[in-house]
């Protein structure tokens, strides 16, 4: 009698020791793959272990631990990043991966779009899509959510039109490369009878494009018209021309487009009529152009970094 209470005693107290410490664990989040003998390789640690509840105990020692292959009959715990399908028969046994990543969508970084999530095996993975107004720099936008917490990107969205003035954000860079066919857009209303300016800007400073539109300029050559012209890296300005068609007033709202010609010229269009052409200067290619300045006398209402004219 007195052997089978001593007995029953020492088995309670060898549970209760077992199971100290564990009363916080979340098991919930880890779940067994179906088929009990898939082949799993690529371990990167190895532990002992008598339960699945201890292989997961051993695998939260390291962040970057997503699974886990429990081989009942040796008592062991091969930990790893990933699953792997390879075959190797030294490491069968049940499979179990953690299906919640360690963050939420809610813990995103503001991307410019919506998106479509979807959970895998390890991570919690979206498709963006680009809101209006926002375009994407890659054929598609894609954020992850890695199993450690950490977030990453592949792509993004980027502004391209604005539409709500005051605009405050000149200048204002350009999201992908100037090539032929491409054209900027500006909506407006001139404040003034001096000028305002548009400036088409490279990332040393120079400008293939500087555009004056003057009322009144230092000579009476220059009122009411259109000055085109280059500012070189240095800072000059060169080869400026006047064009008499001069369509603005001010206080009446224009709309005002340059097109980079696949033919080496800007042309430029208000109010949907070419007003002028303007040869590309040979130094100063269209495709250096990163960004777009709109500065002096003048309220923007609209800006589009590409559009039709």
């Amino acid at each position: 009698m007195w052997t089978a209470l001593c007995l029953i005693v020492m088995v309670n107290w060898m549970l209760n020791s077992l199971t100290t410490g564990m009363e916080h664990l979340t098991t919930s989040s880890w779940r067994r793959l179906s088929g009990q003998d898939l082949a799993v390789s690529g371990y990167e640690v190895w532990a002992r272990g008598r339960s699945k509840v201890e292989c997961i105990r051993e695998c939260n020692k390291y962040s970057h631990c997503t699974s886990f292959v429990f081989n009942v009959s040796s008592r062991t715990c091969y930990l790893q990043p990933a699953l792997d399908n390879t075959a190797n028969t030294a490491h069968l046994g049940l499979v179990y991966v953690n299906t919640e990543p360690d963050c939420s969508v809610e813990t995103a970084p503001t991307l410019n779009g919506s998106v479509n999530w979807a959970h895998t095996l390890t991570s919690l993975r979206g498709k963006v899509t680009c809101y209006d107004d926002f375009i994407n720099t890659t054929n598609d936008v894609f954020v992850q959510c890695n199993a450690d917490g950490s977030w990453e990107w592949e792509g993004g969205c980027i502004q391209y039109v604005w539409k709500d003035p005051p605009m405050s954000m000149f200048p204002v860079g350009l999201p992908f490369p100037v090539k032929s066919g491409w054209s900027v857009c500006v909506e407006g209303i001139p404040t003034s009878n001096e000028r305002f300016t548009v400036e088409l800007m490279t990332a040393s400073g120079s400008q293939p494009l500087h555009a004056d539109f003057r009322f009144r300029f230092d000579s009476a050559v220059f009122n009411n018209t259109i000055y085109l012209g280059y500012r070189l890296i240095n800072g000059s300005f060169t080869g400026g021309q006047g064009y008499d068609d001069f369509p603005f007033t001010v206080g009446q709202l224009f709309r005002l487009g340059v097109k980079a010609t696949n033919n080496a010229t800007f042309e430029i269009y208000v109010d949907d009529i070419i007003r002028a052409t303007f040869p590309q200067h040979p130094e100063l290619p269209a495709s250096d152009v990163t960004t777009v300045n709109v500065r002096n006398n003048v309220t923007v209402t609209r800006l589009d970094l590409w559009c039709n004219v």
